[in-house]
Formats: structure tokens, sequence, C-alpha cells
């Protein structure tokens, strides 16, 4: 039985064990460009942002991923990444 998903065996090797996978957000200021207020407003956050995926390893290694804009959902954050 498989306790994640094969995709994440791919992402990190068996010494890595992730043991806390959530995202959090950056807040940005308001940008004078339209598309920019467009793709960093997130409606969870209520505000404009930059998003990223955060965890946390057995051994109490912190770790980070890649930034995207507050408008990417986390579903498809998770997919993409």
């Amino acid at each position: 039985m498989a306790i994640r998903k094969p995709k994440w065996n791919d992402k990190y090797t068996r010494s890595q064990r992730i043991v806390m996978w959530d995202m959090t957000n950056i807040e940005a200021y308001g940008f004078s460009d339209a598309n920019l207020q467009r793709l960093t407003y997130s409606k969870y956050y209520n505000q404009n942002c930059f998003k990223g995926g955060v965890f946390v390893q057995l051994c109490g290694w912190l770790g980070a991923a890649e930034l995207w804009p507050g408008g990417v959902s986390d579903s498809d954050y998770n997919k993409r990444e």
C-alpha cells in the first residue's frame, strides 16, 4: 500500500522523508499593472501575494519550493510543481 503518490518518490529520495507539506503566502504590494494585479491576487488570502510550498523533514530540516503568483490554486501548484 502506497502512503504517498509516486510523484513524491521521484521528487524526494528515501533519505528525504517529508513529514509535513503546506502552502504559505508572502504578501506583495499592489501592482500598477492590471495583469500583475490579476495574477498575484489570491481570493483565499484576500490580497496580492506569492505562494510557495514549505516542508519539514524528520531530521528537522525545513525547506521551501519555488514561489508562484497568488492567483494559482494550491491544487494547481502541487500538480505543476
